[in-house]
């Protein structure tokens, strides 16, 4: 069930950081959760400018109108469809220690063990099944891996090669585990 496609487009937030500084990553999303439900629910706290559930992959995006809405709601967690819905701020890859570990730095100690650790790598949009031993395997076949963990309820994971270049040639790609779609990032220590 593991297959390499070719690169997939990147949904990173890079080009887009810097155009909306109230954009706000959402991670664990429900399967059920809508964009609509996102503009609803988080309306209550300001104007919304736009908000895009990826629910097939457990993430979404909030850009309020006001960033300041956005960086009082960061490190927070909120319970939308039943689901434990964390708010973290973007942080365009480069700009290390400038938030509190969006989706392409993860560098809060919250997102995963030893952040900053050189040849690691975060993994979005897991399946729920997938496991730590199967991401292990999978990515063994690119080189010797150091540490592999499956945060299977929260849609994400990390992956850790012994050599720092071998993670460098796998982030920002993207393969199919497990019938989904998982994008290989590098993890950008805050600081």
């Amino acid at each position: 069930a593991f297959r390499n496609p070719p690169r997939v487009r990147h949904f990173g937030p890079a080009s887009t950081t810097m155009a909306n500084p109230g954009k706000m990553f959402l991670g664990g999303l429900s399967y059920a959760t809508t964009s609509e439900t996102l503009q609803q629910f988080f309306s209550q706290y300001g104007v919304v400018d736009d908000a895009v559930s990826m629910k097939e992959r457990g993430f979404g995006f909030v850009t309020f109108a006001d960033p300041a809405v956005g960086e009082s709601l960061a490190g927070q967690t909120f319970e939308i469809d039943g689901r434990q819905v964390e708010v973290k701020p973007l942080v365009p890859e480069g700009t290390k220690g400038k938030g509190k570990g969006g989706p392409s730095s993860f560098g809060s100690p919250s997102a995963g063990p030893s952040s900053g650790t050189p040849g690691k790598l975060f993994l979005g949009g897991l399946s729920y099944s997938t496991t730590s031993e199967a991401l292990h395997q999978f990515f063994s076949q690119f080189g010797t891996i150091a540490d592999a963990v499956a945060m299977k309820e929260r849609g994400f994971g990390f992956v850790t090669f012994e050599d720092p270049a071998v993670a460098e040639s796998v982030a920002g790609q993207a393969f199919e585990i497990d019938g989904r779609t998982v994008e290989a990032k590098r993890v950008v220590p805050e600081g």
